[in-house]
């Protein structure tokens, strides 16, 4: 029998939905799409002082991924009608980083942020799964254009956070930058990965 979460998942890869919030230690078939499992279960088997130092490590290192993968660190500019606003902003660019994303963290600095690099333009599915911090998502297309933003998302929730059409890219920041910096969708994101050639051009 397909577990529910499978069945559910299969359902968004029929339509082309990129789910990218698979645990790293889930068995690599069935990593594509999938619920996350409770950390807990990972380190009840742990020593206390093990248990002490790991979650040090997820609290103090802001680029550590639970995997042991550093982020990419890099800069980037988002362009309003008025003025352009800096952030320096972590690169999750591969399956794993996009599916550990900010899970875990505790703080983010308000000129900070991850940038999710998805390669090519496709509809893609975010959540909250995990994540303490509450955040605004802007789902941004091939060209930089933000296409849709969602707001102050809701910490550890499980619902789906979709884009509105196909997107590159997704930059998360802290919850209320957004509002507090009048960003919009229409409003430009000047990185690399938003000039880069495509698939197919």
């Amino acid at each position: 029998m397909i577990p529910g979460w499978l069945a559910k998942s299969r359902d968004f890869a029929e339509k082309g939905i990129e789910m990218d919030f698979v645990p790293h230690w889930i068995p690599t078939a069935y990593r594509t799409h999938f619920s996350a499992i409770s950390l807990r279960r990972r380190l009840i088997r742990w020593s206390p002082l093990a248990v002490l130092l790991a979650a040090l490590a997820l609290a103090d290192s802001p680029v550590l991924g639970q995997d042991g993968a550093v982020f990419r660190q890099d800069r980037l500019r988002v362009v309003t009608a008025t003025q352009a606003h800096e952030f320096q902003v972590e690169i999750a660019e591969t399956r794993l980083q996009r599916a550990q994303g900010l899970m875990w963290r505790r703080q983010l600095a308000p000129d900070a942020g991850m940038l999710f690099d998805f390669g090519n333009p496709g509809p893609v599915v975010m959540w909250m799964k995990n994540t303490y911090i509450p955040l605004d998502m802007m789902f941004v297309m091939a060209d930089g254009t933000i296409l849709n933003i969602a707001r102050d998302t809701t910490p550890h929730s499980t619902d789906y956070i979709a884009s509105a059409g196909p997107v590159v890219g997704v930059l998360e920041v802290a919850a209320g930058t957004v509002r507090k910096l009048g960003i919009r969708a229409g409003d430009k994101i000047d990185h690399p990965i938003f000039k880069r050639p495509r698939k197919g051009n």
